[in-house]
């Protein structure tokens, strides 16, 4: 359930703060990962797109990219590829919950 995403969605400024990241574009080896999971989040809002929960899946979107791309606490620095494949194969296991709440205490 992304239930737990309720209060991101219900901030869409700081998810629109949060989506302002520098690094956009990941590695090349590590594109088709990176991608998967973004097309996995599109999915989701797709299917969702005319109901209350919508909002939930945009967050999942952003805190995704956020979580897996960039260092919050040093300016935005772009995480390593091992890294960042890493923590996109934890999002795609259920684990994007751990990974914000890492993000929070950055």
């Amino acid at each position: 359930s992304y239930e737990w995403l309720r209060p991101w969605a219900n901030h869409p400024r700081l998810l629109a703060q949060l989506d302002t990241v520098r690094r956009r574009r990941p590695p090349k080896r590590a594109r088709r990962e990176y991608y998967g999971m973004l097309y996995h989040g599109a999915t989701l809002l797709r299917d969702h797109i005319n109901t209350p929960d919508a909002g939930l899946y945009v967050a999942f979107q952003i805190l995704s990219k956020m979580v897996t791309i960039n260092h919050l606490r040093e300016g935005g620095k772009e995480r390593t590829k091992s890294e960042m494949l890493g923590r996109v194969r934890m999002v795609m296991t259920g684990g994007l919950e751990q990974l914000v709440a890492e993000m929070v205490r950055e």
